[in-house]
């Protein structure tokens, strides 16, 4: 069933792969992995989406992180952040504690590059999101905690620097002009991604 609008099929890519037994391709399984976690593909597409995670480390760490972001997005649901939680996390967070953090993490990180760049980068960018944001400047102190809109915006940039790191900046231009990410975002993350990936001698494409 073609859901595309302008007379655009965004399933003209499934019959090749699906007639072919064959798994998709990067693009095709970043396109998709969002509908896939969330049960939304048929058997078949579900089963060329597992053929090429075995065969392509690069998006099986995506989907890694994919995965941890939409368990954490369901366990958020359930739960109600207390009143001055988001301002506390600020004010812990710009008191010297992300270096610890970070500090801490690439204590942790033992597995391949690609894995130890994808757990990195979702580390980090959870702070750029926070610097960037800076909302007590604006909403003083009795914000309460962050909105879903806030934390969806989140989640997209979490996505484009993922994105950044592991496919280069023509693959996350493209997820930015797919996605709601506003483009005044993209260069200073871009720039954040990078600095928190050399700090962790990680290196990024560019």
């Amino acid at each position: 069933m073609c859901t595309g609008g302008a007379g655009v099929c965004e399933n003209s890519w499934r019959p090749t792969f699906l007639k072919e037994g064959r798994s998709v391709k990067c693009e095709q399984f970043s396109a998709r992995l969002s509908a896939w976690l969330a049960g939304e593909l048929s058997p078949e597409e579900g089963a060329s989406m597992r053929r090429h995670l075995e065969q392509c480390p690069r998006c099986k760490a995506v989907y890694r992180v994919e995965q941890s972001i939409s368990t954490g997005l369901k366990e958020l649901a359930e739960e109600r952040a207390p009143r001055g939680f988001s301002l506390r996390l600020y004010a812990h967070l710009f008191a010297g504690e992300v270096k610890t953090a970070v500090q801490g993490l690439r204590a942790l990180l033992r597995g391949p590059l690609y894995i130890r760049a994808a757990v990195s980068v979702a580390a980090a960018v959870a702070v750029i999101f926070l610097v960037l944001e800076r909302p007590w400047q604006s909403s003083g102190t009795n914000r309460i905690a962050l909105s879903a809109r806030e934390v969806q915006r989140g989640v997209e940039e979490a996505r484009f620097a993922l994105s950044f790191v592991l496919y280069g900046t023509k693959k996350s231009q493209q997820l930015v002009a797919k996605k709601t990410l506003p483009e005044d975002v993209v260069s200073p993350l871009q720039e954040g991604v990078r600095k928190a990936l050399q700090s962790l001698k990680l290196g990024g494409k560019s």
